[in-house]
């Protein structure tokens, strides 16, 4: 990535979230990875204090890339945290080379037109949407592991998009914000 040596850190971010229409969203989850150090954060934020964000949003040497920056600026305002100063929407910047060349933008979509093998099959990714769009406070709970593997699946720490095995010992799970 061209990007990576212009930066101290660059993040990776995932969130997932619930968001009636016209509501502000109600986070589930997030998952970050750092690229430089390898680690990854996983947040549980459903039921869990969020803490503070795992990057400092004030430090511009520090890079937050996500395919949806504006869905996750959202969670981070429903948090309460501040903005990051640098952000990179992997989506926009697709859309910026493919506008009226395809209609398929969707996540599964650009990792296939750049030849990158997708983790999830799509009707698993749609599933999951699904359950974190639409499903009841129970149902998110009860699934919270699987919620968190599917978030981590589009941030995975090996560049394709998959998620780290488990007990691998570079992932945190948090209940609780700050350091994990």
């Amino acid at each position: 990535m061209l990007l990576v040596p212009q930066f101290r850190a660059v993040y990776l971010v995932d969130t997932e979230y619930q968001a009636g229409s016209g509501d502000r969203c109600k986070p589930i989850c997030l998952v970050s990875h750092e690229l430089h150090s390898g680690r990854v954060d996983r947040r549980w934020l459903w039921t869990g204090d969020p803490g503070q964000p795992p990057w400092n949003p004030r430090d511009p040497e520090t890079l937050i890339v996500s395919f949806s920056s504006p869905a996750e600026c959202g969670v981070f305002a429903a948090l309460g945290w501040e903005q990051p100063r640098r952000v990179l929407d992997l989506w926009a910047e697709y859309r910026v080379r493919t506008n009226g060349l395809t209609r398929a933008t969707g996540f599964l979509s650009v990792l296939e037109a750049h030849g990158i093998p997708a983790s999830i099959e799509n009707d698993k990714k749609k599933a999951w949407q699904k359950l974190c769009a639409d499903g009841s406070s129970a149902a998110i709970e009860a699934n919270c592991a699987g919620i968190l593997r599917y978030c981590e699946s589009d941030v995975g720490p090996d560049g394709s998009g998959k998620s780290a095995a488990p007990g691998s010992g570079k992932s945190a799970v948090s209940r609780k914000g700050g350091d994990t």
